[in-house]
C-alpha cells in the first residue's frame, strides 16, 4: 500500500514534469512562431517595397531610353553623333543611378556612348557571352530588358545592363538603347544600404542568373554573378517551396504570390525569406533574414524559459521529494500512533497480532507469553485520580521494559501488560518473573504519595499449551486469574484451569435461570453470646443445588453472578428468604423475647446500586415490629470502591434500624480513621486468623489486636470459623462478644433451625 501511494505521488510529479514540458514546448514554438512572423511581416513588407521600387525605377528608366532612343537615332541618322554624346551625358549627369548610356545597332556593335572607348574597343553585345542572349531578347521584345549582371570593362565596375530596342516608321529595329545601373552604389537601389542591416536583398533573374546579392562582397562576385543557380539546387528549392509554403516555383512564376520559407544560399547558410516574382521585367525578388539572427533573439527568450523551466521543475521535484519524505514521516507515524500506546509508548494489541507470526518462526523451538495485571489498580486510580494512575502506568512500562531486555513488551489495555520471551524453562521464568515483581515493589513517589505496585502474572509455554496467539494469550490470562484468585503472584496455565474456566462459563449459563427454577435456597448458622451461649441471631448463607451442575460452592457461583449482573436479583431474594423464614422460624420455636437478629452477606455492586437503600426501606417497613432485626454485612472491600457512596449508604440504613457488620476484618484496606468515620455496629474476625491461634503465634497477635480495636472503638467483635472449645475459651477470655462456627452449629436449613432454636 505505501509503495502504492508513493507510485501514485511520483506519477503525478511526472505528469506535472510532463505538463511542464509541453507548457514550455509550446510557449517557445509560439515564441518561434511570433518571432518568424514579426520577421515575415517584415520581410513581406520590405520585398512589396522594393518590387515596386525596382518595378517604378525599371518603369521610368524604360519611358526614359524610349524617348531617349527615339530622339538618338533620329540625330544619328542626321550626323549629329556629338549632339548625341552630348545629351547622353547630360542625361547621366540628371540620373545618377545610371553608370552608362549608349545606342547599339541591331549587330550588337555600339554606335555611340557616354564611354571614353572607341565603340570599336566595346565588345559586340551578340557575341559576348554575358550579353547576347538578353540582346537577342531586347530585339525581339517591346519591352524594358535587365541583362545579366556582369563586370564591364569600359567602365571597369560591375553593372546590371538595361535595354530597349527603337523603332523606325515602318516598325522595324533600327537600334538599341542600352544603359546600366552601377552595382553597389550608394543610396541607389542596388545598394545593401538600403534595407536594415539584418535584411538581405538578392534579385534572381528568370533564367536563374543572380542580378543583385547584398551581401556578398566584389571578391565573391564573379562566383555569384558569372553562373546561374545549378537546376538540381532549383528542383531542391521548387520542393521546399512545396512543402513549407504550398507553392511551387512554377505558380510562383505564374501569379502575383508571395511565400516565405527556410532555405539554404550558395553558401549553405539558413535564411528566412519572402520572395515574390515581377512576371512584367521577370525576376524574383527575395529578401530574407538569417536564420541565426531569428535564433538569436529566440536564444534570450529560450534561456530565460528554459532557466524558469529548470527551476520550477528542480523546485517542483524537491516539493515532491519533500512532500513524499513527510508522507513517508506522516504514514511511518501514524503506523506507529497505530501500534503504540500513546500513554506508555509501549507496542500495544495490533502490533502484536501483527509481528507475532515473525517472532514464533523466530523462537520456533518454543517461547513464553506472560500475561501482567496489575492488583487493585482501579481502585488506586478512582481514589487519587486519572493522572496519577497514568503516571503509575508510565512508571510501569518504565519498569517492564528495562527488565525485560530482548523481550517483546505489549500494553494489552488498561493495566494488563504482555511480555513475549524466548525463556521456556519454568525454573528460570518463576526467577524472571519474580525478579520482576520485586523491581515492581519499589516505591514509586508522586505527588507527595507513595505506591508500592504489585501484580499478577498468568504464564504460557509455547509449543506445549499452544502455538496460535489467541490460544495462548487465552490460557495466560486463566493462569493470571488464577494466581489473583490464590493470591500467589505468578501462576503457569494447567490443563485443570480450563476445566475451571469450563465450569464457570458452565454455572454462568445455569445461573441465569436458577432461580426461577427455584434451585437457590437459604441456609443459616447461628451465632451465639460468648459468655451466656445464647443465641443472638443467624447468619443467612445462600446454597446452590443445580439440576444440571448438582451442589454448587458459593465461592464458585457468587462472584459469577456478580459478573454476569444477576447478584442484585440474587442478593433480594437472599434477603427476603431469610427475613420471611426466620420469621416463621421464630414463631414456630416461641424464641426468647429479644429480637432475633439476622445478618446477610451484601456485596459491594449489590451495595452501591441505586435501588439498594428503596428495597431495604420496603422490607424494615414490611417486617417492622417483628421478632426480628436486619444486619448487612459488608467487606472491606467496599472502601477502596467508592468510600463517600459507601458511608452515605451505610448511614441512610442505619437511619432505618439495619446494623452494618464488617465482615473478614483484618484481610483487607480497613484503617482506624475510616472505621471511626462509618455507622459500624459489629467487626467479623476473619476465619483465616482464628484457625490457628492455637498454634501460630502471629494469628493469634492479629486476633487478640483487632479484639482490642473493636474494644477501643466499643463495637462488638463476632469469630467465624470457631469450630473447638479451645478455640472458644481463648478468644472469651479475651473479651470476643461472639461466636460462630462449627463448634456451635454447621449452617442449617429452616426446619433445624426451628428446632436449634427451641432447644
Amino acid at each position: 500500500m505505501k509503495k502504492y501511494k508513493n507510485q501514485a505521488l511520483w506519477r503525478t510529479y511526472l505528469f506535472v514534469v510532463f505538463f511542464s514540458i509541453v507548457v514550455t514546448a509550446s510557449f517557445l514554438y509560439a515564441e518561434w512562431q511570433e518571432i518568424k512572423d514579426h520577421a515575415g511581416i517584415e520581410q513581406s513588407y520590405a520585398n512589396n517595397l522594393v518590387s515596386h521600387s525596382m518595378e517604378s525605377l525599371l518603369q521610368k528608366n524604360s519611358n526614359l531610353l524610349k524617348v531617349l532612343g527615339e530622339r538618338f537615332v533620329e540625330l544619328v541618322g542626321e550626323g549629329e553623333i556629338a549632339q548625341v554624346q552630348k545629351s547622353m551625358n547630360q542625361v547621366l549627369r540628371v540620373n545618377t543611378e545610371l553608370i552608362g548610356l549608349g545606342l547599339v545597332d541591331v549587330n550588337g556593335q555600339l554606335i555611340v556612348s557616354t564611354f571614353k572607348h572607341m565603340p570599336s574597343q566595346v565588345p559586340n553585345l551578340l557575341t559576348k557571352a554575358e550579353t547576347k542572349d538578353t540582346f537577342r531578347k531586347t530585339l525581339e521584345s517591346s519591352k524594358l530588358v535587365m541583362g545579366r549582371t556582369y563586370y564591364f570593362q569600359a567602365l571597369n565596375s560591375w553593372v546590371i545592363p538595361i535595354r530597349l530596342r527603337v523603332l523606325d516608321s515602318e516598325g522595324q529595329v533600327a537600334a538599341v538603347v542600352v544603359a546600366g545601373f552601377k552595382l553597389g552604389a550608394s543610396h541607389g537601389l542596388w545598394s545593401r544600404e538600403n534595407l536594415p542591416k539584418h535584411l538581405a536583398l538578392t534579385v534572381v533573374r528568370g533564367d536563374y542568373y543572380r542580378q543583385y546579392v547584398s551581401y556578398i562582397d566584389e571578391n565573391e562576385y564573379q562566383d555569384w554573378y558569372g553562373s546561374a543557380v545549378e537546376s538540381k539546387f532549383v528542383e531542391y528549392l521548387d520542393n521546399l517551396f512545396k512543402v513549407q509554403a504550398g507553392v511551387g516555383i512554377k505558380a510562383l512564376r505564374a501569379g502575383d504570390k508571395l511565400v516565405s520559407a527556410i532555405v539554404p544560399n550558395k553558401r549553405g547558410e539558413l535564411n528566412f525569406a519572402s520572395i515574390s516574382y515581377d512576371p512584367v521585367f521577370e525576376h524574383f525578388t527575395i529578401v530574407s533574414t538569417r536564420l541565426d539572427l531569428l535564433y538569436d533573439k529566440f536564444w534570450y527568450t529560450l534561456s530565460w524559459v528554459l532557466s524558469a523551466f529548470i527551476l520550477f521543475n528542480i523546485g517542483l521535484f524537491i516539493i515532491f521529494r519533500l512532500n513524499i519524505r513527510l508522507h513517508l514521516q506522516t504514514e511511518q507515524s501514524l503506523h506507529h500512533q497505530i501500534e503504540h500506546d500513546p500513554l506508555t509508548k509501549l507496542p500495544n494489541r495490533r502490533f502484536l497480532t501483527q509481528n507475532f507470526e515473525s517472532w514464533a518462526n523466530k523462537y520456533a523451538q518454543g517461547f513464553s507469553l506472560l500475561y501482567i495485571d496489575l492488583n487493585n489498580f482501579k481502585s488506586s486510580n478512582d481514589l487519587h485520580g486519572h493522572s496519577v494512575g497514568d503516571q503509575i502506568l508510565c512508571e510501569v512500562a518504565s519498569r517492564t521494559t528495562e527488565h525485560f531486555q530482548d523481550c517483546m513488551c505489549i500494553r494489552q489495555g488498561g493495566d494488563e501488560f504482555i511480555i513475549l520471551t524466548g525463556m521456556r524453562d519454568k525454573g528460570e521464568l518463576n526467577k524472571l518473573c519474580k525478579a520482576y515483581l520485586e523491581v515492581l515493589r519499589n516505591p514509586v513517589s508522586l505527588e507527595h504519595l507513595e505506591f508500592s505496585i504489585k501484580a499478577s502474572i498468568g504464564v504460557a509455554i509455547s509449543p506445549f499449551d499452544g502455538k496460535v496467539l489467541d490460544e495462548l494469550q487465552r490460557k495466560a490470562d486463566m493462569a493470571m486469574y488464577e494466581a489473583k484468585q490464590k493470591q500467589s503472584d505468578i501462576c503457569f496455565y494447567s490443563v485443570g484451569m480450563e476445566e475451571k474456566t469450563k465450569r464457570a462459563a458452565d454455572i454462568e449459563k445455569e445461573l441465569l435461570n436458577a432461580l426461577e427454577k427455584g434451585e437457590m435456597c437459604v441456609v443459616y448458622q447461628p451465632q451465639v453470646d460468648s459468655q451466656s451461649q445464647k443465641v443472638l441471631g443467624v447468619e443467612a448463607l445462600v446454597r446452590w443445588q443445580s439440576d444440571v451442575l448438582g451442589f454448587v460452592p458459593p465461592d464458585q457461583f457468587i462472584s459469577v453472578a456478580e459478573a454476569a449482573g444477576v447478584i442484585h436479583e440474587l442478593g433480594e431474594f437472599v434477603l427476603k428468604t431469610a427475613l420471611d423464614e426466620c420469621l416463621d422460624a421464630c414463631k414456630q420455636s416461641q424464641h426468647a423475647p429479644f429480637k432475633l437478629r439476622v445478618s446477610v452477606n451484601v456485596s459491594v455492586r449489590q451495595l452501591l446500586n441505586e435501588d439498594f437503600v428503596p428495597m431495604i426501606k420496603q422490607l424494615v417497613e414490611r417486617y417492622d415490629g417483628e421478632a426480628l432485626t436486619l444486619m448487612i454485612e459488608v467487606t472491606e472491600s467496599l472502601f477502596i470502591e467508592d468510600l463517600d457512596k459507601a458511608k452515605d449508604v451505610l448511614n441512610q440504613v442505619s437511619l432505618l434500624g439495619v446494623y452494618t457488620s464488617l465482615d473478614d476484618f483484618g484481610t483487607g484496606y480497613s484503617s482506624l480513621s475510616v472505621l471511626s468515620k462509618l455507622p459500624i455496629n459489629e467487626l467479623k474476625i476473619d476465619r483465616s486468623f482464628v484457625n490457628d491461634i492455637l498454634i501460630d503465634e502471629q494469628d493469634w497477635l492479629l486476633a487478640k489486636s483487632i479484639i482490642n480495636l473493636s474494644k477501643s472503638l466499643s463495637i462488638p467483635v463476632v469469630a467465624e470459623g470457631v469450630e473447638t472449645k479451645e478455640q472458644a475459651d481463648i478468644l472469651a477470655a479475651n473479651g470476643c462478644d461472639v461466636f460462630q462456627g462449627y463448634y456451635f452449629a454447621k449452617p442449617m436449613p429452616k426446619n433445624e433451625l426451628v428446632s436449634f432454636l427451641r432447644e
